[in-house]
């Protein structure tokens, strides 16, 4: 669904931002928004999992990081390396060629700063690596925005599975449900530097089941540029919304994934009128 749907249509699914706004559909506040990185942070570097394939030898059917994790940890040449860590090594030789290249997305910083100005919980979820990611956030965003933003869960965060698993989302909102009363943890001195913190381990001390941490992420919004993005959103039971581009437009009719996408917007800062108006979802 796109933003521009009549509202006579929707259902309010959060209520204005906008203090001057009546809630009149007397809906939920949001909360907070988890964001991913590749595509929806930075512009599209789509020639990476091209590469990555590649090296790999896989064909596009197949997913990158499900692949790498069917491979051996036993080490079966004579420099001691597996399968595994050769597979690894590589695709990370790959994402930091590219990241020299990353470029941000128009609007990132206007929304960012507007999200925090609204007092929103901001954090990431990406099937990164943490390199690229503490890159992004360093050259692009404020330092007091990245202060802000936390936590981070990459594919190296450990008992966490990658999108389109939903658990990095809700290891996010978890974390934010146990950190201080303003939602953020001091800063780490972890070698990233500029107040970026990346969340190595993630320990489910609530044991909360599948349906109370779905009913935990009913306040959260998944923005991504992806079907795993939009399936982990709505798996973990957030909104979603996706930022259109013309290699994911399909999304916007439900055809790729059984969850049709609540809001598609073609720059991030697009969000700021829809957050402040009232978020209409399906």
């Amino acid at each position: 669904m796109s933003s521009s749907t009549p509202p006579s249509k929707r259902q309010r699914r959060f209520a204005p931002l906008d203090p001057s706004r009546s809630n009149t559909h007397d809906a939920p506040k949001l909360r907070g928004v988890v964001f991913d990185v590749d595509g929806t942070l930075c512009l599209p570097q789509n020639y990476m999992f091209r590469e990555m394939r590649s090296a790999l030898n896989i064909p596009k059917s197949v997913d990158i990081l499900d692949h790498i994790n069917s491979l051996s940890l036993d080490a079966d040449t004579p420099n001691n390396t597996s399968p595994h860590s050769r597979a690894q090594d590589a695709i990370k030789d790959i994402e930091r060629n590219a990241m020299a290249n990353q470029q941000p997305q128009p609007g990132l910083n206007e929304l960012f700063t507007y999200l925090d100005s609204r007092g929103l919980r901001l954090a990431l979820c990406t099937r990164n690596f943490e390199l690229p990611v503490t890159h992004l956030l360093n050259k692009f965003v404020s330092e007091e925005v990245r202060q802000r933003i936390w936590p981070i869960i990459t594919r190296e965060t450990k008992g966490v599975r990658p999108k389109p698993s939903a658990e990095g989302i809700w290891a996010c909102v978890e974390a934010w449900q146990s950190s201080s009363s303003s939602g953020q943890p001091s800063q780490s001195s972890d070698g990233n530097g500029d107040g970026v913190e990346i969340t190595p381990e993630v320990h489910d001390s609530q044991k909360l089941t599948e349906a109370e941490k779905m009913k935990m992420c009913e306040g959260i919004i998944m923005v991504g540029d992806s079907v795993d993005d939009i399936e982990a959103g709505a798996r973990a039971g957030a909104a979603t919304v996706l930022l259109v581009n013309d290699e994911n437009k399909h999304l916007l009719d439900g055809s790729a994934w059984p969850k049709e996408v609540d809001v598609g917007v073609h720059r991030l800062d697009d969000l700021v009128s829809i957050l402040e108006e009232g978020f209409y979802g399906r």
